[in-house]
């Protein structure tokens, strides 16, 4: 699999993580594979064939082509149904909210088609995407469609429970999920209910989870940078209790102990996990 990203402009480095391109032949990954939960909800724009999703029940569903990925709290097992083209707008945290003015929390888990949450407008965009010649041109395009929603919506995330609930995600990234929320709700001047109450409007889950999402994560950078580093190592550096609290966690995020997941060879999980999660979301300037 080849995976590239991009960084947003300027305007848009409020809401946008980055945008990312995923491409490989049908050979390259033919199985189900976990997809585990970053923080970020995205947009994504499939450029080939289908995927099938596997749910909790044990049936499936084909995915549509433009989908809308909500916060995830767990794992989402995805195979690929043929060659894969796939480029995405994976937004901050607190990015989805501004565009779509929607209680985040109804798409938790959720992985609905795009249109149905943008409108019918998106359809251009697609076809303008899987007509571009290059991933810049891509960016170019997606960007001239988020600037003008912008612009037309006259989105403001000035609001201020929508505000601090933007500011409180920042911090939580940036410290890797290791923050007292009574603390950070106490220095933003706002009761933890009250803080709760807008992450899950404006996020889509809660504070809490955002910082185990974030110190997971956590957990891969530092398999990229030193793949030899023991497990004891890991957790203590992610600031778990010890292994067993890492296990535990690795398991809900991810379907599966660690060893298991870092040596199973999965194309797909392995390029997006792989790359530098959430790691800009805490130079935006509020």
């Amino acid at each position: 699999m080849k995976y590239i990203e991009g960084r947003p402009s300027q305007r848009l480095a409020r809401y946008v993580e980055c945008y990312w391109q995923l491409e490989g032949s049908a050979s390259d990954s033919s199985s189900a594979e976990p997809i585990p939960p970053d923080g970020c909800p995205e947009f994504i724009f499939n450029c080939a064939d289908p995927f099938r999703r596997h749910l909790p029940d044990n049936k499936t569903e084909i995915q549509p082509r433009i989908l809308f990925v909500g916060q995830m709290t767990r794992a989402d097992l995805i195979e690929p149904t043929g060659c894969v083209s796939l480029f995405a707008i994976k937004l901050k945290p607190n990015g989805a909210y501004p565009f779509l003015q929607l209680p985040l929390s109804e798409f938790t888990d959720e992985i609905p088609g795009l249109d149905s949450v943008l409108g019918h407008g998106v359809s251009e965009l697609e076809e303008r995407i899987n007509l571009a010649a290059s991933f810049e041109e891509r960016i170019r395009i997606t960007e001239s469609y988020l600037l003008r929603m912008m612009n037309e919506a006259g989105l403001n995330d000035s609001h201020s429970g929508q505000f601090k609930a933007a500011v409180a995600a920042e911090r939580i990234v940036r410290v890797r999920g290791q923050i007292s929320i009574d603390q950070l709700s106490s220095d933003l001047g706002i009761t933890s209910r009250h803080l709760e109450r807008h992450f899950h409007m404006t996020i889509g889950i809660g504070p809490k989870l955002l910082a185990r999402i974030a110190r997971f994560q956590h957990v891969f950078k530092l398999l990229n940078c030193n793949p030899n580093i023991s497990w004891s190592a890991i957790a203590y550096e992610c600031g778990y209790y010890d292994q067993a609290h890492l296990i535990k966690d690795f398991k809900a995020f991810a379907g599966q102990n660690p060893s298991r997941f870092i040596e199973r060879e999965y194309d797909i999980a392995n390029s997006l996990t792989n790359r530098i999660a959430m790691s800009d979301f805490s130079n935006t300037a509020f």
